[in-house]
């Protein structure tokens, strides 16, 4: 009796257990105190504490399944007791009581197909997980090097800011002089005004951008990180004029062979092969096999007693879940072949993007602002020795300004544009180690 209530106190003791929550450590602001590089800002984002932790939840949970599909089923116990109060004409007690022991030793029919589907569902949300790193290191670096042109458009902006206000100083001073009018000084005062304005702006949307770049590393209050700035790298696969249009074959079969979304396509459709198989060896329900041994006690005497349970397929060759993982298998070769085809179009896509915004930035934008910056010297020069009028002095200061906007956008896009299709080619995965699914 005593070790029938121990035994019930542990059972009720492992089957109310309940996990600790976890301890969540969110990002410090210490670790912001210096500007970061890109490389950080990786690392920070994918140990932030939040994501890491549902990652790996999620991958505790999908390689459980495997522990369940490959589980030794347990053994059934059975004790009748039969002609309980009843007695024959000479008041002789008829009870009898029997105790059987089964167990399905054909149950390693379908285990193995069981722990094939379990393991290939496991290895497609590990793919799951490291499709969404990729996706987050090309989140982050896009977020990162949106700071970067941030960072680029504040400090223009307070050149432009600068060279206004020394406008402004100048055309005043001709003022008095008499060589100016007061139309002249209150149009350089307004462009002071607008170069004050797109600063405001610039730095606005600066501190914008900063905040949801902290949340995204793993902040739970407001910070304001700063990085470091990068020269200018678009072009990771060549945007010269002898560039494919297309990417070559080889670049496409790399992406493919390392895709995450892929890979868990493919996956999912070997679960689905081998789900085929366990309910293919289910057609004749050997695995349902109960063989059983123990005792019977009789007025007369005890004996031992053996069982066979063994199923009948009659009436159910189990072909409506044959049908149904058939039709599951032939879903997911669909999901894997559409998989297929979105690799192929995402690394196209990307290409075209990433070589028309290297070329801009190349061809046109970067050289467009240095010229427009060496016009607007040039026009300062002359504006001072008299040779040019006031509203061509203003229009190539404008022209400058907008074309180191342009500019900035421009480097933004492009790398921006290289990054993301580096990270759809793998560049970018983080390293394997020991703990890595």
């Amino acid at each position: 009796m005593k070790l029938r209530a121990i035994s019930l106190a542990l059972l009720l003791a492992v089957g109310c257990a309940t996990p600790d929550p976890p301890k969540w450590t969110p990002l410090e602001s210490t670790a912001l105190s210096e500007p970061l590089t890109l490389e950080r800002c990786l690392d920070l984002a994918r140990r932030s504490d939040v994501r890491a932790a549902q990652w790996q939840y999620r991958l505790d949970a999908a390689r459980a399944t495997v522990t369940t599909a490959g589980a030794i089923p347990n053994p059934t116990a059975s004790i009748t007791w039969e002609d309980v109060g009843l007695h024959d004409e000479e008041r002789k007690s008829l009870y009898n009581r029997s105790a059987i022991a089964s167990y399905p030793v054909l149950s390693w029919l379908t285990i193995p197909k069981k722990i094939d589907a379990a393991s290939a569902r496991a290895h497609a949300e590990e793919e799951a997980v490291r499709g969404e790193e990729r996706l987050l290191a090309a989140q982050v670096g896009a977020a990162f090097f949106e700071l970067v042109a941030d960072q680029r458009r504040v400090a223009a902006s307070r050149e432009l800011v600068e060279s206004a206000r020394d406008f402004v100083r100048l055309v005043e001073k001709e003022r008095s002089l008499g060589s100016r009018s007061g139309l002249d000084v209150e149009r350089a005062r307004g462009e002071r005004l607008q170069a004050e304005s797109d600063l405001a702006d610039a730095e606005a949307k600066r501190r914008t951008d900063q905040l949801a770049f902290a949340f995204a590393l793993g902040s739970d209050r407001p910070l304001f990180p700063e990085v470091v700035d990068v020269e200018p790298r678009p072009g990771l696969f060549s945007s010269n004029e002898s560039s494919p249009e297309v990417p070559p074959d080889d670049v496409v079969a790399s992406a493919l062979s390392a895709d995450p979304d892929w890979a868990r396509a493919k996956a999912l459709s070997d679960a689905a092969l081998a789900e085929l198989g366990v309910q293919q060896r289910r057609a004749i329900p050997l695995a349902d096999t109960l063989v059983g041994a123990g005792t019977k006690r009789e007025p007369e005497g005890s004996g031992a007693v053996y069982t066979l349970d063994l199923p009948i397929p009659i009436f159910d060759w189990n072909g409506g879940p044959i049908r149904e993982a058939e039709a599951a298998l032939q879903s997911a070769r669909t999901e894997e072949e559409k998989a297929r085809r979105a690799v192929v179009e995402r690394v196209c896509e990307g290409w075209q993007r990433a070589q028309a915004a290297a070329a801009k930035w190349v061809r046109f934008a970067r050289p467009l602002a240095e010229t427009q910056e060496r016009n607007d010297g040039a026009a300062s020069r002359l504006f001072a020795a008299g040779v040019i009028g006031f509203a061509e002095r203003v229009q190539a200061h404008r022209d400058w300004k907008q074309a180191q906007r342009s500019a900035v956008d421009s480097w933004r896009d492009a790398v921006i544009a290289d990054w993301v299709l580096a990270c759809a080619l793998g560049k970018n995965d983080p390293p394997l180690t020991a703990s890595s699914p």
